[in-house]
């Protein structure tokens, strides 16, 4: 018995079958539809948190709580030599920040008067996509002094999945993540996120 062959797909010339559209039109509804609402609920999240979204590059699953901080080496806003190993043995305080964001000029000041109070963890703020000079001006404009470092490329931000800014992770003397947190903090979350990490300040 002869089967009866497919007929080869053809393109160009001929009728259009029409039968599929109204699926094939309804299914590319829906996945509009699904596309808009996670993006907007994403927005609205990051709305309600005090962040602002953002689109790394390379981006990796985001270190969690009991997890190995990712360590990096990067060169700080006076020329020097910054590496997350050689702060072992005190708790760190890394904040990833950019000078255009406003929820970031926000809390500054709140982080930098953190940074005056308290000699029991190092404050180490990463610029996402941003250079030297740029993360410089913002710095001395706005009167930050802890450790500042460039992350022109996002490859730090990128080794830590940073998905919004500002982005908070408390890392312990030795170099595991102990809190995450995503969006602006006021003076009393910020003491309470160090007092988790470090105790209270005496």
């Amino acid at each position: 018995m002869r089967t009866r062959e497919r007929p080869e797909a053809r393109f160009g010339g001929g009728a259009p079958a029409t039968g599929n559209w109204p699926a094939v039109a309804a299914v590319a509804v829906i996945t509009a539809l699904a596309i808009l609402v996670g993006n907007w609920w994403v927005g609205a999240q990051a709305e309600a948190d005090g962040s602002s979204q953002v689109e790394v590059a390379g981006a990796l699953a985001p270190p969690r709580v009991g997890d190995p901080a990712p360590g990096f080496t990067a060169v700080d806003l006076d020329g020097g030599a910054r590496s997350l190993a050689a702060l072992r043995g005190k708790p760190v305080w890394v904040l990833f920040m950019a000078s255009w964001c406003a929820q970031c000029r926000v809390e500054a000041p709140d982080v930098q008067q953190a940074h005056l109070e308290r000699d029991d963890v190092h404050v180490v703020a990463v610029y996402l996509s941003e250079d030297q000079q740029v993360a410089g001006d913002y710095a001395r404009r706005v009167g930050l002094t802890f450790t500042q470092v460039p992350d022109p490329a996002a490859e730090i931000s990128a080794a830590y999945g940073v998905r919004a800014i500002p982005a908070h992770y408390f890392v312990d003397a030795r170099g595991v993540v102990r809190d995450v947190a995503v969006g602006a903090l006021s003076e009393s979350q910020i003491e309470t996120h160090l007092d988790r990490l470090v105790g209270p300040a005496t």
